[in-house]
């Protein structure tokens, strides 16, 4: 299946929000996530504080495999909420970074062809 992901930012409840990608999907109402390996680690140490080391849950998250679109598929199992202001925020800070990233210091004035 061929899916297409939509960066977001996410969180669990009142957890701090963490970049991930939408499937565009849901799961008994929450959303459908897929997130990097560090952000993967980022959870787990958040619920290892949180429950606990031998708690199931934080286990069988640090046990997710990764995929061969090298994403950790936290689909169908997950309370993910996608935050649509931070990712708003986010995506826009994002391009006004790469825009002022990609602009020379100074301008290269060329003459136009007469």
């Amino acid at each position: 299946m061929n899916t297409t992901l939509r960066l977001v930012r996410f969180g669990f409840d009142d957890s701090p929000l963490h970049t991930g990608y939408a499937t565009g999907s849901t799961w008994n109402g929450w959303d459908n996530i897929k997130v990097s390996a560090a952000v993967r680690q980022a959870l787990v140490s958040e619920l290892a504080s949180a429950m606990g080391e031998d708690e199931p849950t934080v286990r069988a998250l640090a046990g997710l495999p990764v995929g061969p679109d090298g994403l950790i598929d936290l689909s169908y199992g997950y309370a993910c909420q996608i935050d649509e202001a931070a990712t708003g925020v986010f995506l826009l800070a994002a391009a006004l970074e790469a825009a002022t990233t990609t602009l020379p210091t100074t301008p290269t004035l060329r003459p136009v062809p007469s």
